[in-house]
């Protein structure tokens, strides 16, 4: 058991460090070729979406956190069952800071990146499975799934900047990383509970 907890701690040491040096290399790049302007846009819209996934997931880390520590069956089912109205709160978070985006900003550019990078974070609303898996000592699932994600978005904001793509395309890159992490986490959960 002691090994399996320095092992869990290892993997969540380079989980950390991966998606901080992943993070550098990818800002540093985009932030060059859109301008601090631009690049302020997407912070921005980053930021309203860390506030949204915080209404949305309510305190699950915690919770899911906890329950994994004791008994994984038990936080599962609270993961599964909860995910509905994770959902539905961050959709109507969504709608809301969109309508409000509109009524400041009115119909252009920066709307559009800013709802649909809003958007593009509903999987992260979602991902209350990294918590299971630090709780069931699996941070080696969170730290593949984080280099996976991070490796593919990376390369795919390299790729915008050689083909000088428009501003609002670097928003698919934040979209495939939280996707990518979101289902690698929630298939390995639910493979593992295959009976709930």
């Amino acid at each position: 058991m002691k090994n399996r907890f320095v092992q869990n701690a290892l993997w969540a040491m380079v989980d950390k460090f991966v998606v901080l040096f992943g993070s550098l290399i990818a800002y540093v790049l985009v932030s060059k070729y859109l301008g601090p302007e631009k690049f302020g846009v997407f912070a921005f819209g980053v930021t309203i979406s860390t506030l949204g996934v915080t209404i949305s997931q309510w305190g699950a880390n915690h919770v899911v956190f906890n329950l994994a520590v004791k008994n994984t069956r038990v936080a599962s089912k609270v993961m599964f069952s909860s995910e509905a109205t994770r959902l539905r709160i961050y959709v109507a978070f969504w709608g809301v800071s969109s309508l409000v985006l509109y009524f400041y900003l009115g119909k252009g550019d920066d709307f559009l990146i800013l709802s649909l990078l809003i958007a593009s974070h509903v999987f992260v609303a979602l991902d209350v499975y990294q918590f299971y898996l630090e709780g069931s000592l699996n941070a080696k699932i969170n730290a593949r799934s984080n280099m996976l994600a991070r490796a593919l978005s990376t390369l795919l904001r390299v790729a915008m900047v050689f083909l000088s793509l428009k501003s609002i395309w670097f928003v698919f890159p934040y979209l495939i990383n939280n996707l990518v992490i979101f289902f690698r986490r929630r298939c390995y959960v639910k493979k593992s509970h295959s009976h709930i």
